[in-house]
């Protein structure tokens, strides 16, 4: 037996004997079937510190991209709202989405907003002590204090949170903003006051944070409580009996932690895990393997979901950079890169390029095209026209130079994860071929500065736009990585654009449908003229699951995790 197979069988047992929060699982008899147990892949530097908020905030193993964190957090906790597959936003466990027409979503004279959610009655903790809105002005507690380390996001612009009853709660904005209809994975948590309350009154951020309730205590409202969590290792999950949505139709789901994407595969293929979720973040060629593999056979399904556009950012902090002052440099730069031969070379033709910054389907392409914005093909002939134009010029050995002999350096950024460094060399090559001094610059996505390095590259950086709600907002002023906030946002080339500023605003806080699609048109036609970063293609997020398992399936771009409906998952 390999070390694998080892590894895999020694984790069974121990899952097979370990207890749940103290409660062992009841012992299979004639009389009792089986219980259905679901092993979800991942890899183990996916594992979050916690399956509650804090899992969302950078601490921890969180990839940055906020899938993995999703099938944490769907599997164990639960918001108002999630997103339908088509992007629609549906009540989880508010009672109802509010909307201007019922009465319960209204503008107030000032200019702000004050959105009532009812909550659904019988949802309860994994205690059995029932929710009540004051959890969620908790929440908002604890999102808000600047001692812990979350980001409060666009809910920086709300201004109060109350529970006028134990089933209604009320939030108040300061500006009108299409986020009050929205309380899922980033919105305001629910959090037990009942269980440690004391504990954050008490003023030690440091103990609170080490508080056992973030990891193996966790305590939530999802479809499963916390089993055994072995770091590292694997976590379990058990059916909740009280689960407001109704009893989960799969007893128990083990996520097992595997140390690389050869191990993940092959536990797939074996048939020793029975899905490898969006969260995972896989990239495609594991799963092309295993899309061949299955073709004959039928033993399962693949899909991938577009969730965001793979990118290039500019660096924009150093003025002197030849392509931060001039936009033909950019345009040159846009249309020298072969992003149709990438595509087929590293995504396998499962994706396609992209030219704006808004998913697949969006009425806003539509527009785009209507309105003829203009696109930049590969054409080595028109880059090297506008970089002639913008005063540089290629020598007798092919590399581009200015009136003062300076040469058109370019190094190529990106996390050494996956296919990126892979990415970066072909980007580099194509640029290189351009007449660039261009080279690929892999930093370790271990390295504990990485959000630092991330806002702080010489030149470019290759980083996905994911789709959310408030994508379109990662170029804002106050979107900025700086030491003030830790690094954080994700303005990471520090693109500073009044207009964009105020389109975003004008976005964001008006709550006409036809006036948002202006809004979000005008933004996309801004960044196709400056081009403050470069689109190169749609991010295939992937999946893949056994024959016989029943309900994961594609997924809202603005929520890449399958877990929302776990709850309604099978197993035949």
């Amino acid at each position: 037996m390999n070390r694998l197979a080892l590894f895999i069988a020694g984790a069974l047992l121990l899952l097979s004997c370990a207890p749940g929060n103290g409660r062992a699982l009841s012992t299979p008899s004639e009389e009792q079937p089986a219980p259905k147990t679901l092993r979800i892949g991942m890899l183990v530097d996916r594992e979050q510190a916690s399956p509650a908020m804090f899992g969302r905030s950078g601490s921890g193993s969180d990839s940055g991209s906020g899938s993995p964190s999703l099938e944490f957090f769907y599997t164990f906790h639960a918001n108002l709202t999630v997103f339908d597959p088509s992007g629609a936003v549906v009540p989880q466990i508010a009672q109802k989405v509010p909307s201007l027409q019922d009465g319960d979503w209204k503008l107030l004279p000032a200019g702000g907003m004050e959105v009532t959610w009812k909550l659904r009655p019988g949802a309860q903790w994994h205690d059995a002590t029932p929710l009540t809105a004051d959890d969620f002005v908790f929440g908002y507690e604890l999102l808000t204090d600047p001692a812990l380390p979350i980001s409060p996001g666009e809910l920086a612009n709300v201004s109060s949170v109350q529970a006028t009853d134990p089933q209604t709660l009320v939030i108040s904005w300061r500006n009108q903003n299409v986020a009050g209809g929205i309380n899922g994975f980033d919105g305001i948590p629910a959090a037990p006051r009942h269980i440690f309350g004391e504990l954050h009154a008490a003023g030690d951020p440091q103990a609170f944070m080490n508080s056992a309730y973030w990891n193996t205590q966790f305590i939530g409202l999802g479809p499963y409580r916390l089993g055994t969590w072995e770091h590292a290792s694997y976590l379990e999950g058990i059916a909740f009996d009280g689960y407001f949505g109704g009893r989960p139709r799969i007893d128990r789901v083990v996520l097992q932690f595997l140390g690389n994407v050869n191990a993940l595969i092959a536990s797939l293929l074996s048939g020793d895990i029975d899905i490898i979720p969006l969260g995972a973040t896989l990239d495609v060629q594991p799963m092309i393997a295993v899309r061949d593999q299955w073709a004959a056979s039928g033993a399962g399904t693949t899909l991938a979901v577009a969730k965001g556009v793979r990118s290039i950012y500019l660096q924009f902090r150093d003025p002197t950079l030849p392509f931060a002052s001039d936009v033909r440099v950019r345009q040159a730069m846009l249309h020298a890169l072969d992003r149709d031969s990438i595509v087929a070379t590293l995504e396998a033709g499962l994706t396609q390029r992209a030219d704006f910054f808004v998913p697949t389907g969006d009425p806003v392409l539509e527009l785009a095209e209507r309105r003829a914005l203009p696109l930049f093909p590969f054409d080595p002939t028109r880059a090297l026209q506008l970089l002639n134009e913008a005063g540089w010029s290629r020598g007798s050995d092919g590399v581009l130079r200015n009136g003062a002999g300076k040469t058109l350096q370019i190094s190529v950024a990106t996390s050494a994860e996956g296919t990126n460094p892979e990415e970066a060399a072909i980007v580099a090559s194509n640029w290189s071929s351009a007449g660039f001094a261009a080279e690929p610059a892999p930093y370790a996505q271990t390295a504990q500065n990485r959000a630092q390095l991330a806002n702080n590259f010489s030149s470019t950086l290759i980083k996905p736009w994911n789709f959310a709600v408030s994508a379109p907002g990662n170029l804002r002023t106050s979107q900025m990585g700086t030491q003030a906030n830790a690094w954080g946002g994700n303005n990471y080339g520090g693109y500073a654009n009044p207009d964009y500023d105020r389109l975003y605003g004008a976005l964001a806080n008006d709550l006409d449908p036809a006036r948002r699609q202006e809004a979000l048109f005008r933004m996309i036609q801004l960044i196709d003229e400056q081009l403050p970063l470069l689109p190169i293609f749609y991010v295939p997020q992937t999946m893949a699951f056994r024959t016989g398992v029943a309900g994961p399936g594609l997924t809202s771009p603005l929520q890449a995790g399958n877990a929302w409906n776990i709850a309604t998952w099978d197993i035949r």
